[in-house]
This record gives structure tokens, C-alpha cells and sequence, in this order.
């Protein structure tokens, strides 16, 4: 026989064992033998029929009674019955569920013992049949534990020993939790999935299980990973992925994440959907998409329930007619998706990583109808006095029933519902503008949206008011024009002045003048008085002086009878005597070197004064006053009109002296 056990716990790794077994025998006396050895086992002779008791020693701890182990039966009647080396458990809520195995079919009950890793002292469970799991209730969720079982003694199992302790993990109550999901485009028709998550206690954990599965239901597959993260390549399908950690003990609670359905961005192709009734339609791809692919799968579903999928292998052609089960809803906006796969040998998929490609998605109604309702929170953001600012909320998706193509605005005066004016809006628009209406005054607006099947009912009406004039306005703006002109009369006042003596310069009334009085009074003076040659003190009352502009001509023609009278030889030596005062360099001592300041030559309104006396005084002395046109004097063009209005010859004629000519220029 060979006869096994297992070291004690305050067994060193070299302890020295000592065996000893005796057998009774028919004279009833033991024959003990005694053998030593550093192994765990050991080999010896016995007697089939004869009762045998044994035990083993630790002999480097023989003081010590733990150390001792003890066996006893019959050798022919004795049966080992041992249970399997792997023992299945489960841990959740707190409970531990044991599962284990015999390879002989006559073992019956069993029985479990449990301890808390590192603890002293064994639990002992009830014995249960073989067909049943032991149960081991009030666990602490956090701590780990170690088990054992055994059969139950009987004719068939004499010998029953303990199974290998077994470890039992803390139990995972804490499910993953995502961090980041990734989702960015790959090629057309397909996405590269990331996903990042972590699971407290990490440490606890032997790896973790993923399942990905199409929302429809049409595949799934188990992934398995020992950490994150997870990279995905899917089509433009919606999916739901769960995470599970697992350890020996169990499994955790799962995460549960989802990846809806791409939009348009990310396909190749354009798909059309027919209606050939509530119970079928035809789904319709380009040309030539058919060469490359033969299998495709077609997803249809109304928002928010699940997609329904049908697929199918197509060779030839580039549309299919799909019979439905079940009747599509009227007035309800269905979304139509189209898979293609790459493998031609089957159309059902046998992985779900990077295994179909999306070719395109649509909306389409099984039947339209117009709107229920219409736009609610019709208000005004701005009001003006010629303007009004409408929004509104758009209305509820299942009211529309079918597709939104417009809004429509009636607006009129209030009381005038006749005389409504109509304004089209496009769908994509929540707020209009107004305009071109009259200030201070109350609008009734209505609205309502239309479909391809017609235009939906109208919203309660709603009164709006346009803004009065601002009277504070026009009164600054009136004030601020009155203060302006008040600053600005002063200014104009000042440039009109300017602008006359531009335009129109003061002429002085020949009534005042000096001559004029003197024609008035000629009757009274006398004729030395009229005669007086004018000095300096009787021109230097003159504003307005030219002496530059005088000139003294005297001809030598053939004699004819002339006159000169004394009055304009005086003027003639004047002027002369000025004239060459000013060409000399102007002597201050010199009277000829007086400025023409002081000593002006006579000319202007001065000089018609001495015409008027020049011809009172030829009238007194019987002289006749002659004027010949070809006499003309020579004007300047930059001497003013009255200058050259009494520019003239003027001779007189006088019995006994000689013609005199006088030019005033």
C-alpha cells in the first residue's frame, strides 16, 4: 500500500517524518513497524484481511500534539474516493455558491468547510446531496476566504480526504465605469471605435468581458481583454456594448454603453426607399455598388424603438423589394439604413469587428399627411415703430406628418381679418421680420406650417403692437436746431456782409458830396470860391484816392482855339509836381515828395466834383463846353466803372487862349 498526508502548519520544508502501522492479528498480537522519511509518502507491506491503524509523526516537533495524524481499516475493504482538483464558486450578494465534482458516480453527500483567509478556525457547512450547490450565506463582500469539501464516508468511500484549500476572491460590486468614448471616422462607411474605462480595485480583477451587438439584434460577439482600452472598427450602426469584469469569484455588474447611428457625413452612397405598400417596400443603391458587393443587410426603425433588419445576397441588379411582417405606421417618419459586406461566401456576419461597411441612410414617410398643430410662443423680440420681430417654437415632430417645407405668417390690422397679408417662411427658420408697418398700431398674427400633403391648421391669433413716435426725440432734435440757429446767426450775419461787399460794394450817394452842394448853392458863391485850387486841405477829406491814376496830357496840335482855365492848371501842377516827387526818391523836405496819403491826386467821385465846378465855371464865363468822341482818354482795365464812365477829353474854348486836353484815368 502507499500512504500519503501533507505537512503540518509548524512544519519546517526539511521536517523528518516517522511512519508507524500495526495490523491485529488472528492471535491478537500488533507487530508495530517504524519508518522514517523527509517525503510525504511512503510504501509497506499489509495484510488484506487484517484490521490496520497508522499514523504519521513529525518528528523535528514531536512535543507538539498538531503534528500527529492517525488512519485505520481494512486494506481489501478500503475505497478512496477524492474530489476533483478544480472546484467551480460564485460570489454576489453576499453569498457564496459551491459546485464541486467526483469522478466516482457513488459518491452522494458532501460537505464544505469555510474560514477567512488567514483565519484559525473552520465553518462547517450541512451536508448537502451531490446534485445540490453549497451555500455560504453573510459573507463580507471585501474579503477573501478559503474553502474545502469533502465526501461523506460510506461502503463505497472509506476513505474521504479534504480537498485542496481553495481561495475564494473578494466579491466585484462595483461595475466599470466608461471615461472616454472615442468615436472618429475611418474610411467611408466605417468608424474607429475607442473606449476607455476603469473599475475600482482593479487589482481584483482577472480581465474583463465585452459584448458588442447591434442594436437590431442581428449579431453579437463576446470579446475578452485583460485591460482597457477596447478599439473597435464598425459600420455606421447603431451598437450596444456591455463591460463585465471577472475574477475567480465572479462577475461584476455590467456597464452598459451604446454608439448611435452615424449621420450622412460618413457614407459613399445615396439609398432611395419605395413604398409599394404598408406591407413592402424597395430599397434602391447606385449601379455600381453590385460588382464589389453581393450581401448586403437593410435596417429600418421609427425613433427611439429598436431597428428591425432584414439581409439578403443579391448577384445581379441594384435594388430588392423587402416583404415586411408587420405594417408600417401612417404619418410616422421611418430612418432606412444599408450594410454591405465584403464576404460572398455568407451574408450572416461571424465577427463583429471590422466585418461590414454602411452605404447609406434616408428618411422617408410611409404616408403624409398636413400638421396637426402649429407654432406655439409666438412673440416679439423687437418692436419698432415700422417693424416687428416674430419668433415662434417650431411644433412637435409627431405632429407634422410628413416634412416640414415652410411656415406661413398672417398678419393684418386689428379688426381687418379680411385683409390679411400672407408671408412664407423656410423651414429652417424660427424668427421673421416685419416690416413696412404703421407706427402705433395693434396686428393680429396667425401662423402655420405646411407639408407636402397640404397646409395644417392655424395658431391662436396674436395681437402685436408696433411703437409710437418718440415725442422726446423730435423735442431734443428741435431744441438742439433752435440753439444751433441761435450759435449760427451771428456767423451768417458776419458772411453775408462779406459776401455784399463781395458781390455788391458800397457806392456812395453823389448827393452828399461836396460838389453837389456846391452846384446846389452856386447861385450864392462866389466865383473865386469855385475857382479855388484844390490843395491838400480841401482833398484831404477824399476816402477814395487814386493819385496814381491822374495824368496831365498836353498836345501841341495846330492852333485852335483852347482854354485853359485855371482851375485845372492848378490840378496840372499838382499831379506833376506829385509825379515827379515820386520819381526822384521822395525828399521828406521837398513838398512834391508828400505821399499820396497825404497829397492825393483827385479822382472817383472828386473827380466829377471838379467837373461839376469846371463846367459851373465855364457857364459863368460864357465858355462852351465841347466833347468829341474821338477824343477818348486811355483807360486801365483794373480801374472801376465810374473811373472810366468820366474818363473823357474835355476842352474848352476861350477866345483868347489855346485848346486845353485833360484825361483823368
Amino acid at each position: 500500500m502507499k500512504c500519503t498526508w501533507k505537512s503540518g502548519r509548524w512544519s519546517s520544508s526539511n521536517a523528518m517524518y516517522t511512519f508507524i502501522h500495526e495490523q491485529l492479528r488472528k492471535l491478537g498480537l500488533y507487530r508495530p513497524n517504524h519508518q522514517n522519511t523527509s517525503n510525504t509518502f511512503i510504501e509497506f507491506l499489509v495484510y488484506k484481511a487484517d484490521k490496520l491503524n497508522a499514523c504519521v509523526i513529525d518528528a523535528s516537533h514531536i512535543e507538539m500534539n498538531c503534528t500527529m495524524t492517525n488512519f485505520s481499516g481494512i486494506p481489501q475493504n478500503l475505497s478512496r474516493c477524492h474530489p476533483r482538483n478544480n472546484i467551480d464558486f460564485k460570489r454576489y450578494s453576499r453569498q457564496l455558491d459551491i459546485m464541486p465534482s467526483w469522478e466516482e458516480a457513488y459518491v452522494k453527500d458532501y460537505v464544505v468547510r469555510i474560514r477567512e483567509m488567514g483565519g484559525e478556525f473552520w465553518r462547517m457547512l450541512q451536508p448537502v446531496s451531490k446534485e445540490m450547490n453549497s451555500i455560504a450565506a453573510n459573507l463580507t463582500s471585501s474579503k477573501s476566504y478559503e474553502i474545502q469539501v469533502q465526501c461523506v464516508t460510506s461502503d463505497q468511500c472509506s476513505q474521504c480526504p479534504w480537498s485542496q484549500i481553495v481561495t475564494v476572491p473578494p466579491e466585484l460590486t462595483d461595475n466599470p465605469t466608461v471615461d472616454n468614448l472615442e468615436v472618429s471616422p475611418y474610411e467611408k462607411g466605417k468608424r474607429m471605435i475607442i473606449i476607455h474605462w476603469k473599475l475600482e480595485g482593479y487589482r481584483l480583477v482577472d480581465g474583463y468581458n465585452v459584448m458588442v451587438a447591434k442594436e437590431s439584434r442581428e449579431f453579437q460577439e463576446m470579446l475578452s481583454t485583460s485591460q482597457p482600452p477596447l478599439r473597435l472598427l464598425l459600420s455606421d450602426s447603431a451598437y450596444i456594448i456591455s463591460i463585465v469584469a471577472f475574477n475567480q469569484a465572479g462577475a461584476s455588474p455590467p456597464m452598459m454603453t451604446s454608439v448611435q447611428t452615424a449621420d450622412d457625413a460618413g457614407f459613399f452612397g445615396t439609398l432611395n426607399i419605395t413604398f409599394n405598400s404598408n406591407m413592402s417596400f424597395v430599397v434602391a443603391w447606385g449601379i455600381d455598388l453590385s460588382p464589389t458587393y453581393r450581401c448586403f443587410s437593410v435596417e429600418w426603425w421609427l425613433m427611439g424603438e429598436k431597428p428591425s433588419w432584414q439581409s439578403f445576397y443579391l448577384k445581379k441588379g441594384h435594388h430588392k423589394e423587402i416583404i415586411l411582417k408587420a405594417p408600417l405606421q401612417p404619418y410616422k417618419k421611418y430612418f432606412f439604413l444599408l450594410n454591405v459586406r465584403p464576404d460572398k461566401s455568407t451574408c450572416n456576419l461571424e465577427h463583429v469587428n471590422n466585418s461590414e461597411a454602411t452605404y447609406g441612410r434616408t428618411q422617408q414617410y410611409a404616408l403624409e399627411g398636413t400638421p396637426v398643430s402649429a407654432p406655439a410662443n409666438i412673440t416679439s423680440l423687437n418692436a419698432t415703430r415700422n417693424s416687428l420681430v416674430v419668433q415662434w417654437s417650431p411644433i412637435a415632430e409627431d405632429d407634422l406628418r410628413g416634412f416640414l417645407l415652410g411656415y406661413r405668417i398672417y398678419y393684418s390690422k386689428n379688426k381687418q381679418e379680411n385683409q390679411s397679408i400672407v408671408v412664407q417662411v423656410g423651414h429652417t427658420e424660427h424668427s421673421h421680420v416685419l416690416s413696412d408697418l404703421k407706427e402705433h398700431t395693434v396686428y393680429m398674427l396667425q401662423m402655420s406650417v405646411f407639408t407636402a400633403a397640404g397646409e395644417g391648421v392655424r395658431s391662436k391669433p396674436v395681437y402685436l403692437k408696433t411703437k409710437p413716435p418718440d415725442l422726446s426725440a423730435v423735442r431734443l432734435v428741435g431744441v438742439i436746431t433752435v440753439v444751433l440757429l441761435f450759435l449760427c446767426v451771428p456767423v451768417f450775419s458776419r458772411l453775408l456782409k462779406r459776401v455784399k461787399t463781395v458781390f455788391w460794394p458800397s457806392i456812395p450817394n453823389p448827393g452828399n458830396s461836396n460838389a453837389v452842394q456846391k452846384i446846389d448853392g452856386a447861385h450864392s458863391l462866389d466865383p473865386q470860391d469855385i475857382l479855388e485850387p484844390m490843395g491838400h486841405g480841401r482833398l484831404a477829406h477824399v476816402k477814395e484816392s487814386n493819385t496814381s491814376s491822374l495824368h496831365i496830357i498836353e498836345d501841341e496840335v495846330s492852333p485852335q482855339p483852347s482854354c485853359r482855365s485855371p482851375l485845372m492848371a492848378e490840378m496840372a501842377g499838382q499831379c506833376a509836381a506829385e509825379e515827379e516827387g515820386q520819381a526822384v526818391g521822395g525828399d521828406k523836405e521837398s513838398p512834391a515828395a508828400t505821399p499820396p496819403s497825404a497829397q492825393p491826386c483827385p479822382g472817383d467821385y472828386t473827380t466829377m466834383a471838379l467837373f461839376q465846378q469846371m463846367t459851373t465855371q465855364s457857364m459863368l464865363n460864357g465858355a462852351t463846353l465841347v466833347s468829341k468822341p474821338g477824343d477818348a482818354c486811355h483807360t486801365k482795365p483794373d480801374q472801376d466803372y465810374i473811373q472810366q464812365a468820366i474818363c473823357l477829353s474835355i476842352k474848352w474854348c476861350h477866345e483868347d487862349s489855346d485848346k486845353v486836353e485833360m484825361s483823368i484815368l
